[in-house]
């Protein structure tokens, strides 16, 4: 009941407040821009969110330590040891988000897909990153071994080096697979190598044209180990001709070549010895990335060489087609040089006839029935697999004549006289 405090006067007290329930708490998001591969706090790794992989990506962080340890020190342009205020370059997000770390506790960070170094004046032409495992034939430092013939001795001969792209500078667009120099290019009696194509190919500039070495209308060509003493066909020297000596001593072919390292940002040596097939080079090098120069002993006498790559694969296999007839192939071909010519027989019969080689089976060559209708030809020793086709080739399930497969594949790499960079995008 209520109280009298004075006469006639009755004090009462009622509490109607209103309160709203408590609200789950909210965290900010800071979308910053840095600059790529920034160095941690410790300076010893790089930070993970300023890899460009990356970008976009949302993280957690509770402290100004995590932030740092995540994106680096916050950096400001300088000019002469003094700020530049409101530079574009500065890091001002991370900057932002270091300062509330210290009065909060948890804060959404993502940094923008934009690398802020690449936005500083700089005297130097920009360069793109440079993929990992990039390969790099380096011309100024590569031996081409190329001699000619006095008319008394073998004699070391210059060489143009060419890397220009095929169809442009002082090199033609590729025609059956060559691109020779253009006729614009040299003088007669020159010799010049171009780079810049998967066959590594020599020229000799005669009269107004440039003819592949070994080509008709050259001088005599071969590739020696040593100095030969006779012409690629057992003849007598003629002053003019031309070798290449494969022995790296005496100035012989040497390839210069090297391989992009991202984790350390240099380029390491990678040997390119020189064979004339994957099999003999498999005997040594047999490991994924080794790398040989395999040079033309083809009955063409075409001077050109070109870097193969072994692709870790320790077996080579080809597979048919479908076979249109498994009830009665007729066909003509061999494989690793044992011959076959089934008439009229079914494909399980085939297949059993060529388990039951021994000669091939000595080769280390299996077949197998794959599916209802294709064969499946295995070589368990790493070395190359050839099956060569008389006749009957879409009997057995080929469309090509020669068909060989190896554990060895053409080598991408960049021929370059300076270091290659990566690539820039358009509109840097």
């Amino acid at each position: 009941m209520a109280t009298l405090v004075s006469p006639g006067v009755a004090v009462t007290v009622s509490d109607e407040s209103q309160y709203a329930a408590a609200t789950q708490g909210t965290l900010p998001l800071l979308v910053i821009a840095t600059a790529s591969n920034k160095s941690d706090a410790s300076g010893s790794a790089t930070a993970s969110g300023t890899i460009p992989a990356n970008a976009g990506v949302a993280y957690l962080v509770s402290s100004q330590r995590e932030l740092v340890e995540t994106f680096g020190e916050p950096n400001f342009y300088e000019v002469g040891g003094s700020v530049v205020q409101g530079s574009e370059t500065s890091e001002y997000g991370l900057l932002a988000a270091y300062q509330y770390l210290g009065v909060s506790n948890n804060a959404y960070v993502i940094r923008a897909d934009v690398d802020l170094s690449e936005l500083e004046a700089s005297t130097i032409e920009p360069a793109g990153v440079i993929t990992n495992g990039t390969y790099w034939h380096d011309t100024s430092k590569s031996k081409f071994g190329l001699f000619t013939w006095s008319g008394t001795a073998w004699v070391s001969n210059a060489i143009s080096v060419l890397e220009d792209t095929p169809g442009t500078g002082n090199v033609e667009a590729i025609s059956g697979g060559f691109a020779a120099p253009s006729n614009t290019f040299g003088s007669t009696g020159d010799f010049a190598v171009v780079t810049s194509t998967a066959k590594v190919s020599y020229y000799e500039k005669k009269a107004s044209a440039w003819i592949l070495c070994g080509d008709t209308g050259s001088a005599d060509f071969q590739f020696s180990q040593f100095a030969p003493t006779l012409n690629s066909a057992g003849a007598a020297l003629a002053a003019g001709d031309a070798y290449v000596r494969l022995a790296i001593a005496g100035s012989g072919l040497d390839v210069s070549l090297s391989s992009y390292n991202s984790t350390s940002g240099l380029f390491t040596n990678v040997e390119a010895p020189v064979y004339t097939t994957d099999d003999l080079a498999q005997v040594a090098h047999n490991d994924l990335g080794d790398v040989y120069a395999r040079y033309n002993t083809a009955a063409n006498g075409f001077g050109f060489w070109e870097l193969r790559r072994h692709t870790g694969a320790t077996t080579t296999v080809i597979t048919s087609g479908a076979v249109p007839s498994t009830s009665s192939i007729t066909a003509d071909f061999t494989v690793e040089g044992i011959q076959f010519q089934p008439g009229g027989v079914t494909l399980d019969a085939l297949i059993t006839s060529i388990q039951a080689d021994a000669p091939l089976n000595a080769l280390n060559v299996k077949v197998e029935k794959i599916g209802t209708n294709k064969m499946r030809f295995t070589k368990t020793d790493g070395k190359e697999l050839n099956i060569v086709i008389s006749s009957g080739k879409a009997a057995i399930g080929f469309t090509a004549d020669d068909n060989s497969k190896s554990v060895w594949e053409a080598l991408s790499y960049q021929a370059k006289k300076t270091q290659i960079t990566g690539t820039i995008a358009e509109g840097t």
